[in-house]
């Protein structure tokens, strides 16, 4: 029979061979799945909505959340999705300088291209704060 030493020392041994790589694995995958890029957002002659997609586009699938951060003044990510029911959702939160804000795109959003605007005035240049909200299914 194993004495205390014993036990404690294969217990130490699992742990680190096994329990320990196979949560940092899902830990990974559950990080990865959150989306964790923070879009910058600044006034349009300076950059405008992030080119994370090609010009002025985001994409997103169902479910995910995206992050943004403006640079200069208090923006906001306006946008009216379709949900797979039909009904419309819109979504409009307003982004702080200097803070993270999240956006939660909903499991039943339509794929599709959605306008994005900025509701909040922000410059002489606030009318081209556009672009555009690619959801693409999962």
């Amino acid at each position: 029979m194993p004495n205390k030493t014993d036990t404690i020392a294969i217990l130490i041994v699992f742990l680190t061979s096994f329990v320990i790589p196979i949560s940092m694995v899902a830990y990974h995958f559950v990080v990865e799945k959150q989306n964790p890029t923070v879009y910058e957002v600044r006034i349009q002659e300076d950059g405008g909505w992030p080119d994370a997609a090609g010009p002025n586009t985001i994409e997103a699938k169902p479910g995910d959340t995206l992050k943004f951060i403006s640079l200069d003044v208090t923006h906001s990510f306006r946008v009216n999705i379709t949900l797979t029911n039909g009904d419309f959702l819109i979504i409009d939160q307003v982004i702080y300088p200097g803070h993270v804000t999240e956006v939660h795109i909903p499991d039943n959003s339509q794929p599709g291209q959605y306008l994005i605007r900025c509701n909040v005035w922000c410059s002489h240049a606030h009318y081209v704060m556009t672009g555009i909200l690619r959801i693409i299914p999962r």
